[in-house]
């Protein structure tokens, strides 16, 4: 199973469940702001700026947590231990899906959720078309357990670019559903949540598990 034939067939599925429960209230919320009377352009406009915004903070996060592997992975050593705790975080975060357990709220970092909390009342406060941008600058920092899922994939690739190129991915797979969302949520609604998550479960545990088994080889060369 390789890296980037996970990365978008898993973006995709869980964006059509996850990320729609996840973020569909935001999608919801900004569309309730835009002017009745505005024009078809407007409102593509707005939604492409806001899924724009999204793609930057993911990109931006990808490049940090790629610098992160590099300087994790300096000796065989550390880099056996990152992958162990990598592929632990993975099976961890696989299982809490089944049971429905969400892992951000012991993710959060209060200083960063009350600065998302400002950022998100000051471009609420304007509809002008930087402040949906900036709306989805901050949709894309919101703790969340699949986004931090992809980061540790990020971090494996030991460069900022491969960093920058997971999270590019994921940000442009989940983009057509949360585009749509408002038209598709009532088709949405009658597939079967269950199926989406299994799927996810099931490429998400065996991905960990790949991972917390090249650890463990690594470990075993370099000891």
């Amino acid at each position: 199973m390789s890296e980037w034939s996970v990365v978008l067939p898993l973006a995709f599925i869980s964006s059509l469940g996850h990320c729609v429960a996840m973020c569909g209230g935001f999608v919801f919320s900004y569309s309730a702001s835009i002017e009745a009377d505005a024009s078809v352009f407007r409102k593509n406009a707005i939604h492409l700026l806001y899924s724009l915004g999204r793609l930057s903070s993911y990109v931006f996060l990808g490049l940090i947590f790629g610098t992160l592997g590099v300087v994790l992975s300096v000796t065989p050593v550390s880099k056996g231990v990152l992958f162990l705790v990598l592929g632990v975080f993975m099976i961890v975060f696989a299982l809490s899906l089944v049971d429905n357990i969400s892992l951000s709220q012991y993710l959060k970092i209060p200083f960063l959720d009350t600065k998302l909390k400002q950022l998100f009342a000051k471009a609420s406060a304007k509809s002008t078309l930087v402040n949906y941008y900036l709306l989805g600058v901050g949709n894309g920092f919101i703790p969340c357990g699949l986004v931090y899922f992809f980061l540790a994939m990020a971090v494996q690739g030991g460069s900022a670019l491969h960093g920058a190129g997971v999270m590019l991915v994921f940000a442009l797979a989940t983009i057509p559903i949360m585009y749509t969302v408002g038209m598709l949520y009532g088709v949405l609604q009658k597939i079967p949540k269950k199926w989406m998550t299994y799927f996810s479960v099931f490429l998400i545990l065996g991905y960990g598990v790949l991972t917390f088994a090249k650890g463990v080889m690594m470990l075993q060369k370099a000891l």
